[in-house]
């Protein structure tokens, strides 16, 4: 018999695919079943040995009959997975060798065993444990549990049954101000965002602006003069991450292609210097648990949001400290993409303790003449960094 980890979590379209060969009398067989994690495993609950038993009693999911071929591939449906639960392959010897009392084997063979689509999580006892390296969240508020990073509580997309990680009175997640909870899709500001600020320099060869799915599509059938516009055949845009619909939504683009959304052709073959920038406003201190290796807040402090990019991006994020000036690199992307239109990715990043007020600033770095594009969407700060938020706000009221 084959027995799998337990898998705490599937999707409904989950199967698990493998080669096989059954050698022996007719009525050999392979039975694939499923089969619950016992019960005092993942409850403290009382029950008899008739529900203990009961409980994990195997689900068959294919018998798969002997046959006188060479190997054969077979794909059996295993679906989504409610509580913790494991596959098994097990090799059943025929009927007739059992009746006739025959010394024949049965011999099963098996091989090249994949789960497809899955997007499985193997089960592991106390896995989302704040012990755990990295840490992570248990969805346990309804009847599935799932383990979630930590990075994806309060980062505006719903990833435990019925948003429970987007609950604000389990997380507290407005904790953060709207100005580190962006969609970009607030049209009262020139960024999408309470108090951004969006720096186009005069001399630059990027620019900065907030990008409208729409535009983007009315903009790409755009004739100039006789011709359309080449660079648009090179940025083909993607879909709105919010709300991931062909014909609303808005993203922050930091572009170098020029011809594709200047406002006038001084963006195009300038040359100069990368002077334009996003920034947000000045965030407060942090709490001082932060930096507590043995605190369980350690660590707990991050910024998230989904970024596609094209071409050669020398994109970064600085964080810049207000009253002694000390900047530092915090990300750069890991990659460009090379399909077009790019794919969202997220990142995560978690900040260092901060003493005292900074803010984060956002654009492609200088002396990068290269063709690029780097958009953003959905941008958040975990409520932990703003643990201080209420001593910010009576210090600058007092000023």
């Amino acid at each position: 018999m084959i027995v799998s980890p337990y898998y705490q979590h599937s999707s409904h379209s989950c199967s698990v695919n493998f080669k096989y060969r059954i050698i022996g009398n007719p009525g050999a067989s392979l039975i694939v079943s499923t089969q619950l994690i016992p019960l005092h495993a993942i409850s403290a609950e009382e029950t008899t040995e008739e529900e203990a038993a009961d409980w994990v009693n195997p689900t068959v999911r294919k018998i798969i009959p002997s046959t006188k071929s060479e190997a054969l591939s077979i794909e059996v449906g295993i679906g989504e997975v409610g509580y913790p639960t494991r596959i098994r392959i097990e090799c059943h010897p025929g009927n007739s060798e059992i009746s006739k009392g025959t010394n024949v084997a049965t011999e099963c063979f098996i091989d090249d065993i994949r789960l497809t689509e899955c997007e499985e999580h193997i089960w592991q006892p106390n896995v989302c444990s704040m012990d755990s390296q990295p840490k992570r969240y248990l969805c346990h508020k309804f009847a599935e549990q799932k383990c979630i990073d930590f990075s994806d509580v309060c980062d505006m997309h719903d990833d435990c049954p019925n948003r429970e990680d987007e609950d604000n009175t389990i997380h507290n997640c407005k904790l953060a101000p709207p100005s580190a909870r962006c969609d970009f899709e607030e049209s009262r500001y020139i960024g999408g965002c309470e108090d951004w600020v969006i720096y186009n320099s005069a001399n630059s060869i990027e620019l900065i602006k907030l990008a409208s799915v729409i535009e983007a599509i009315s903009q790409s059938a755009k004739v100039r003069g006789n011709r359309i516009s080449g660079a648009f055949r090179q940025t083909k845009m993607p879909l709105d991450k919010t709300y991931s619909n062909p014909n609303s939504g808005h993203y922050l683009m930091f572009s170098t292609f020029g011809d594709d959304y200047s406002v006038d052709e001084k963006f195009e073959d300038s040359g100069g210097l990368q002077y334009s920038h996003a920034m947000t406003p000045v965030f407060p201190r942090m709490d001082p648990k932060l930096k507590d290796s043995t605190n369980k807040l350690h660590g707990r402090c991050m910024v998230r949001f989904f970024f596609c990019h094209i071409g050669a991006t020398n994109f970064q994020i600085i964080l810049e400290r207000l009253k002694t000036h000390q900047k530092k690199v915090i990300w750069t992307p890991p990659r460009s993409s090379l399909i077009e239109p790019c794919i969202w990715e997220k990142a995560a990043i978690t900040l260092d303790y901060q003493p005292g007020e900074y803010f984060l600033k956002f654009g492609i770095a200088k002396m990068n003449n290269h063709k690029s594009m780097f958009l953003m969407d959905d941008f958040s700060m975990s409520p932990d960094c703003f643990l201080m938020s209420k001593t910010f706000l009576k210090l600058n009221f007092l000023k």
